[in-house]
């Protein structure tokens, strides 16, 4: 299943990076584009939405996984607590009610 899972995800893969190729050779008209308020080199149409593309998905998947990452942390501080918790518990129950 694993050994699927990869061949599928590099033909995918190779798919997306035959896709962006063509698309673009296919906008090769010449585009300027202005970022922050300056004139970025002047290249094709379709090198700009690719470059634009891989970086919003670049941003995305640094994003996410700082979300992750803080959803981790804040597990392991829970599962700490309640090993705390339990080793409490486990105390009180090793006492007599008299005590």
């Amino acid at each position: 299943m694993k050994q699927f899972l990869f061949w599928g995800k590099l033909v995918v893969a190779a798919l997306a990076l035959i896709l962006g190729a063509w698309f673009a050779f296919e906008n090769n008209q010449p585009a300027q584009v202005w970022l922050f308020g300056s004139a970025l080199p002047e290249f094709r149409l379709g090198f700009w939405l690719l470059a634009f593309l891989f970086l919003g998905t670049l941003v995305g998947l640094l994003l996410g996984s700082w979300a992750a990452w803080r959803v981790h942390r804040r597990l392991k501080a829970r599962e700490r607590q309640l090993a705390f918790c339990e080793r409490q518990l486990e105390k009180l129950g090793n006492r007599s009610l008299r005590d």
